[in-house]
């Protein structure tokens, strides 16, 4: 939400002073691109997408695992009698502990790879438009988002350009 208000007052500002430009003959090219869109509608954010999911499963599937052989050694303990079920109730304690590390870990992996991925394309994002930007003689390009409030004409909505063109970059260095 702060962002947004940021945003709108930034674009207010910038508005104002294009209008100001324009009235003493010194026009302002602006446009937007909807940031969620680009998002959904990159491939290569596609791609990554499905390879998290899938790495997500693979973890899900390694933790069920790890849950199994824990019920299997809780079982064995309740057959057992003193001592013995001492040292396997022992070992149950070890492997739910390093089911919690596991779990732990594997949500930190996630949270840092998920940020470092996000980055990444937002640093691509932030390069085609300055390349759009300057070759199209915009003055400004403003990213938005659904949650931005004020209006904008579709006219200057450059976002399925803005797609094309990370999408041709994509395509091109997967070769």
């Amino acid at each position: 939400m702060r962002t947004s208000v940021i945003l709108v007052c930034t674009l207010a500002l910038a508005c104002g002073g294009l209008s100001r430009g324009a009235a003493l003959g010194i026009g302002g090219k602006v446009a937007f691109v909807g940031v969620e869109k680009v998002f959904e509608k990159y491939q290569k954010t596609v791609d990554l997408n499905a390879r998290l999911q899938q790495e997500r499963k693979d973890r899900i599937a390694e933790r069920k695992t790890m849950v199994e052989g824990i019920n299997k050694l809780k079982d064995e303990a309740d057959l057992l009698r003193d001592d013995a079920k001492r040292k396997k109730e022992a070992v149950v304690d070890e492997k739910v502990k390093a089911l919690y590390q596991f779990e732990e870990k594997v949500k930190r992996e996630a949270i840092q790879k998920q940020a470092r991925l996000q980055e990444e394309i937002l640093g691509e994002i932030r390069g085609v438009l300055t390349d759009i930007g300057k070759r199209e003689g915009y003055d400004m390009v403003f990213a938005v988002t659904e949650d931005d409030i004020g209006y904008h004409s579709d006219k200057l909505d450059i976002t399925e350009q803005v797609v094309k063109a990370l999408n041709k970059k994509y395509s091109e260095g997967k070769k």
